[in-house]
């Protein structure tokens, strides 16, 4: 039994060395919660060269947006003594930069690693790291031991965002977590705090952006929002090359993502559907910016713009798409079923030609969804493509169709890291903006007077099943359907 104990001990070792989820496993006994999964997957890929974005390019950026007491911290604090070993045992000298909003917040998740290294038995056993006291042994700078002797740079410099960080280099890692104090926001996020925003800007840029090398250094950048105006959404403005994972504290069917549990020494954990609730009846605006990880943008609502177009013609229509947000119930509470239309331009336009909302049940949304196809096929002369989204009450209704029918049916799935509604709607929001979308006059479509009010009010509206649809819609055609469409630029737009 002691050998065989012994090969277990041996097997959870080797497989800690090369997984940080197994490491976290064995050195702290815990395990990723369903919320950071793909946190610890894009960090893998991060250590192992080999985070790649949706496009196929590679990427050693990496940016984590995610409510407050999702665990952050605790995640980052793991992954820099993973880093650490990996690198040790790879026979390379690490230089890390842990940049946090201030050097006290820098220093004491620097001190959590620096403990970690000296006195964590579990962690001595996965990697052979030494402290290196013969240099500085202090919270905000420390090092490990390493054959390379005589180099000043320390193994980990902690240091905020205001901090003296510019003597320094990091060239195999950098790691800013929480770049933004959270009081600083207020409770008007998108007005208070504007000279702080603009100092971790201007810093980032000069401080800590140039102390890598170009290209290659990875960095992380791990955060909660507090505006649209903050780091992460200034980076995400200039950069396109961040490999992103939004995480909200609730998911789309209502329920929090981290229900509550305890950690391995009894510490409650989590937060509760129920408590998620009373914060967004308290502070809706704060509530969508820290812990559904998106801002709204400053005095607009997500979708504020409508550009009415003349009917286009024949022609000029390269495809026609039916989108459906299902629900599969009939009360006076449940969702709606909704339907929107929309042509592909040949100037790469969108036109949007019908929408359709209404509860129904399963048999009649079948009925609906065979005439809306069999209308649409006779009007454009064009056999329209189906787009239901491929999770929750779609999956069944994609199923019955494809068996019952020879209706063109795609179950289209949501694009990587983008899980929730507000998130999806924002990066398509833009189109209506720019005026890539537009639609017909009033007298032309009974339908538009509740289509608008709906897409003004989201997402603070009762109902968004129209919105939904409206970015499955948006999401395949500009997800490079028939290919790059071509730029078209407005030369007619109002506020609807």
């Amino acid at each position: 039994m002691a050998v065989v104990a012994t090969d277990e001990l041996v097997d959870r070792i080797i497989a800690a060395q090369r997984s940080f989820a197994a490491y976290a496993e064995f050195v702290h006994g815990w395990r990723p919660r369903p919320h950071q999964v793909e946190w610890f997957r894009a960090l893998q890929a991060l250590v192992d060269g080999k985070l790649t974005l949706p496009d196929g390019r590679a990427s050693h950026k990496l940016a984590i947006t995610a409510f407050p007491g999702s665990g952050k911290t605790d995640t980052i604090i793991e992954f820099i003594g993973y880093f650490i070993g990996r690198m040790v045992t790879a026979g390379k000298r690490p230089q890390i930069g842990l940049i946090s909003y201030a050097d006290s917040t820098a220093t004491g998740r620097s001190d959590a690693v620096r403990d970690l290294v000296e006195s964590r038995q579990e962690y001595r056993m996965v990697f052979n790291v030494r402290p290196d006291k013969g240099k500085k042994w202090a919270a905000e700078e420390w090092s490990v031991w390493h054959a390379e002797r005589g180099v000043k740079d320390p193994t980990v410099r902690a240091a905020g965002l205001q901090g003296s960080i510019l003597s320094y280099r990091f060239p195999s890692l950098i790691i800013i977590d929480d770049p933004h104090r959270i009081e600083a926001a207020g409770t008007e996020v998108l007005l208070a705090g504007a000279a702080e925003k603009a100092m971790v800007w201007r810093n980032y840029n000069m401080a800590v952006k140039t102390r890598g090398v170009a290209g290659v250094t990875p960095i992380v950048l791990i955060s909660t929002r507090l505006a649209a105006d903050d780091l992460f959404g200034r980076l995400m403005e200039v950069e396109d090359d961040w490999f992103v994972i939004h995480t909200p504290a609730r998911g789309e069917d209502g329920e929090s993502a981290w229900p509550p549990d305890a950690a391995p020494n009894g510490t409650p954990c989590g937060i509760s559907t129920v408590e998620l609730g009373l914060l967004e009846e308290r502070d809706p605006i704060s509530f969508t910016t820290q812990y559904m990880a998106l801002p709204p943008q400053a005095g607009a609502a997500i979708f504020s713009v409508w550009t009415p177009w003349a009917w286009p013609q024949a022609e000029e229509v390269v495809g026609v798409f039916q989108a459906w947000d299902t629900a599969t119930t009939k009360s006076t509470y449940s969702d709606y079923s909704a339907m929107v239309e929309g042509a592909l331009l040949r100037d790469g336009r969108v036109f949007i030609a019908r929408v359709v909302a209404k509860q129904m049940a399963t048999i009649a949304l079948m009925e609906t969804i065979k005439a809306e196809f069999a209308r649409a096929q006779e009007f454009w002369g064009k056999r329209p493509l189906i787009l239901v989204e491929a999770r929750g009450s779609g999956i069944p209704v994609v199923d019955m169709l494809r068996a019952s029918t020879e209706l063109p049916i795609m179950a289209r799935d949501i694009p990587l890291g983008r899980t929730d509604l507000i998130t999806r709607a924002t990066a398509v929001s833009e189109k209506f903006i720019s005026g890539r979308v537009v639609g017909p006059w009033e007298e032309w479509a009974p339908w538009l007077d509740g289509y608008r009010t709906e897409m003004r009010a989201f997402p603070r509206g009762r109902h968004d099943d129209m919105v939904a649809a409206t970015v499955l819609l948006l999401e395949h055609i500009y997800s490079g359907y028939g290919g790059p469409l071509p730029t078209y630029t407005v030369s007619y737009g109002r506020y609807w």
